[in-house]
């Protein structure tokens, strides 16, 4: 199989809604198509990006607690004037989580925070300074 360019894009209409769609390239055209893609659109492109196609194994997926996606870890980080942005972890692991079951242990997610932190930047722009706070979201309790 030769490698596979797999191109991304989220695209926004006038009423605010948005929808995704990706396709598979033999080459790193990506960036041609979503521009042939957008003047041929009435909506905007929201994000767009593109790499290598990662082929998924469903073997691959450990079990535990939380394995829906629908229950997640919710982490907020600051920047220096305290603008918030979060990140979320899909499915995640029990022992990140302190002893009430709920709350975020910074020790268990700290190489997340120090790629987080520095790199990632909030919606004012500024890059994040810090990790506040992170809490478990969605749906919980024990999943099939």
């Amino acid at each position: 199989m030769p490698a596979v360019d797999r191109l991304s894009m989220v695209w926004v209409d006038a009423a605010g809604l948005t929808t995704m769609n990706y396709y598979d390239t033999a080459d790193a055209t990506g960036d041609i198509v979503a521009g042939d893609i957008a003047n041929l659109s009435n909506a905007g492109q929201l994000s767009f990006w593109h790499g290598d196609l990662t082929v998924f194994d469903p073997a691959t997926i450990p079990g535990g607690d939380y394995q829906l996606v629908q229950t997640y870890a919710l982490l907020i980080f600051v920047d220096a004037a305290g603008n918030e942005t979060t990140v979320k972890i899909p499915a995640p692991l029990t022992s990140i989580f302190n002893a009430d079951g709920r709350t975020v242990n910074p020790v268990a997610i700290a190489t997340l925070i120090g790629d987080v932190v520095g790199h990632v930047v909030t919606p004012a722009g500024n890059l994040v300074t810090a990790f506040k706070a992170g809490t478990i979201m969605g749906k919980r309790g024990l999943q099939p």
